[in-house]
């Protein structure tokens, strides 16, 4: 049994830069709201603030980076990437 792969193009609001990944492949999906690690097991958290169906894929956009998860929502909601809980 094959393991279902997910590939989404990323889209950075805030800090992205060159060095960061411009896709993802993950064995689960992802959505509006989850927190994930664009360079897979390290890195700086990212929350995903809007996931968009583009005709060559789909895209995660996400909102500026933080060290943690929670941080990440809390740095998502200050910029008004994401709407408070």
């Amino acid at each position: 049994m094959t393991a279902t792969t997910y590939t989404y193009k990323l889209k950075y609001l805030a800090d992205g830069d060159d060095m960061d990944p411009k896709k993802l492949v993950t064995t689960r999906p992802c959505f509006a709201g989850d927190v994930i690690r664009a360079h897979g097991d390290w890195g700086f958290f990212h929350l995903v603030v809007q996931v968009r169906d583009l005709k060559t894929g789909t895209q995660l956009v996400l909102s500026q980076s933080a060290q943690d998860a929670q941080g990440a929502r809390l740095v998502a909601v200050q910029l008004g990437h994401w709407p408070a809980a």
